[in-house]
C-alpha cells in the first residue's frame, strides 16, 4: 500500500512539473520595456491583458523572447516602453503587432 501511495505522490509531482509546458498558447496584448543583449530581442512584461480583456498576472515582471515577423521592428525599439500583441508560447511571444507607448504629456500650471 505505501509503495502505490508513493508512486502517486511522484506522478501528481511530474505531472505538476510538467503540464505547464503543454498550456495552450495565450493571445495577449502587452506593455513592457524591450531589452536586446547579445542578439536576442526580448521584452519584459510590466503587465498583460488575455483576448477576454482580463489581466493575465502570471506574466507581469517575466521577460518574454519575440519571435516571429515582428523581431525587427520590435528591436528598433531598443530601450523603449511598448505595446506589442501576440501570442505567448511557453517563454516567447510571436508578436504581431507593436507601437511604442508615448508618454502623456506633462499638465501645464
Amino acid at each position: 500500500m505505501k509503495n502505490v501511495l508513493t508512486l502517486g505522490l511522484i506522478l501528481m509531482f511530474v505531472v505538476a512539473l510538467v503540464a505547464p509546458a503543454y498550456a495552450a498558447d495565450l493571445v495577449v496584448t502587452a506593455k513592457g520595456k524591450v531589452e536586446v543583449k547579445e542578439k536576442v530581442v526580448s521584452i519584459k512584461i510590466a503587465e498583460a491583458k488575455g483576448a477576454d480583456g482580463k489581466a493575465v498576472a502570471d506574466l507581469a515582471g517575466k521577460t518574454l523572447k519575440v519571435t516571429g515577423a515582428k523581431v525587427a521592428d520590435v528591436e528598433k525599439l531598443a530601450g523603449k516602453e511598448v505595446e506589442v500583441k501576440g501570442t505567448v508560447k511557453g517563454t516567447d511571444i510571436d508578436v504581431t503587432a507593436v507601437a511604442e507607448v508615448k508618454a502623456p504629456p506633462a499638465a501645464k500650471k
